[in-house]
C-alpha cells in the first residue's frame, strides 16, 4: 500500500491526481492521507488517522510544495514522528522537490514564492515550482529560503538546482550563497572535493530537476538522469569530471555536492567547492553521516 501526502500542496486534487496516477497505472493501492486542513473531528481525529495508515504503509510519496507549511503542519499534528518511525521500519520514503528536501535536515526552498501559499487563487493550476523556466518572464519579487525538514537524512537540499523560477534567480546560484554565508558552519576544515579546498561544516546537496536520488537501503545511492537538462558540462573537465553549467539547456542532468570553501581556498569567487558527484557510490562519501562515535 502507498500512502500519497500532499500537504504540501494543500491536498489539492490536481497535484494529487497527477502525481498518483503513475503509481495506480503500475498496479499500486493508493491511499491519500489529507492532514493540510481541520476536518470533522479535530485534530485529534486527523492523528489517529494518519498513525494508522503511515503504520501499515510499505511506502509513502510526499508532494512537491510549500515544504514550510507541510514541516509546520505534521509537526503540529505528531506526523513528522510517524514519518521517521515509518523510515526506521523500513518503508519506502519518496517525493520530489518539498518531498525531497523534507527527508533531510533543510532545504534551499521556493516557500516564499506567494504562488505556493495557500490563499492561491487556483491551487488546481499551480505545478508548484516543477514548470519549465521562468527567464522570459518578468521577475517576481520573492527570495528563495532555508526551511527546516525532518532531520532523517543530513545536509541541506536544494531540488531543481538548475532551474531559474519566476523571481528570475537561479537555484544553483542562490544555494551557493545560502551555502557560503551560512554563519552556523564556519569555513575550518574537512569536506570538499578531498583535495583540501572544502570549509567544513553543513554539506549542501544541489539535485539538478531531472535527477532522480535514490538511497538503496545497503548504503549506496544512484543518481539516475530522468529527463534531459541539466547543470553538468556535456564534454567533461580535465580532470575526467563534469564541470557547471548555469544554463540548463547546454548540460545534462547532475547531483552536486556544495561546501563553503576554506579561508583562501578554492572557492573560485562564490564562496563554495561544488564537486560533482557519481552516478553511483557509498552514501557516505555523499552525505555527511554521524560517526559512531558522535551517535553515542
Amino acid at each position: 500500500e502507498v500512502v500519497y501526502l500532499g500537504t504540501a500542496t494543500y491536498d489539492a486534487e490536481g497535484p494529487r491526481d497527477a502525481q498518483t496516477q503513475p503509481l495506480r497505472d503500475a498496479g499500486a493501492s493508493v491511499r491519500e492521507l489529507a492532514v493540510a486542513g481541520d476536518v470533522g473531528g479535530g485534530q485529534q481525529l486527523q492523528r489517529a488517522e494518519a498513525a494508522a495508515m503511515l503504520g501499515r504503509a510499505d511506502a509513502i510519496v510526499v508532494s512537491g510544495g510549500n515544504t514550510l507549511y507541510a514541516v509546520d503542519r505534521w509537526r503540529l499534528l505528531g506526523v513528522d514522528e510517524m514519518l521517521a518511525e515509518a523510515a526506521r521500519r523500513g518503508a519506502v520514503i519518496a517525493g520530489g522537490s518539498a518531498g525531497a528536501i523534507c527527508w533531510f535536515d533543510s532545504g534551499h526552498s521556493d516557500s516564499g514564492d506567494p504562488a505556493s501559499f495557500k490563499r492561491a487563487a487556483s491551487l488546481e493550476a499551480l505545478d508548484f515550482g516543477c514548470s519549465d523556466d521562468n527567464t522570459a518572464a518578468p521577475p517576481e519579487a520573492w527570495e528563495y529560503c532555508r526551511v527546516p525538514g525532518l532531520g532523517l537524512l543530513p545536509g541541506l537540499l536544494c531540488p531543481h538546482h538548475d532551474r531559474t523560477q519566476s523571481n528570475g534567480l537561479l537555484r544553483a546560484e542562490d544555494f551557493a550563497s545560502m551555502v557560503a554565508n551560512n554563519p552556523a558552519f564556519p569555513a575550518g576544515g574537512g569536506g570538499g572535493d578531498g583535495d583540501g579546498d572544502g570549509g567544513g561544516g553543513e554539506r549542501g546537496i544541489g539535485l539538478d530537476h531531472f535527477t532522480a536520488l535514490v538511497l538503496e537501503g545497503d548504503g549506496t545511492y544512484k543518481a539516475l538522469a530522468i529527463g534531459e537538462g541539466g547543470s553538468f558540462s556535456a564534454a567533461d573537465g580535465a580532470d575526467g569530471r563534469p564541470t557547471f553549467v548555469p544554463d540548463r539547456a547546454q548540460g545534462r542532468p547532475g547531483l552536486w555536492i556544495v561546501e563553503k570553501a576554506a579561508r583562501g581556498g578554492g572557492g573560485g569567487g562564490s564562496g563554495v567547492v561544488r564537486t560533482a558527484a557519481p552516478p553511483t557510490g557509498l552514501l557516505s562519501d555523499l552525505l555527511l553521516l554521524p560517526s559512531e562515535e558522535e551517535e553515542e
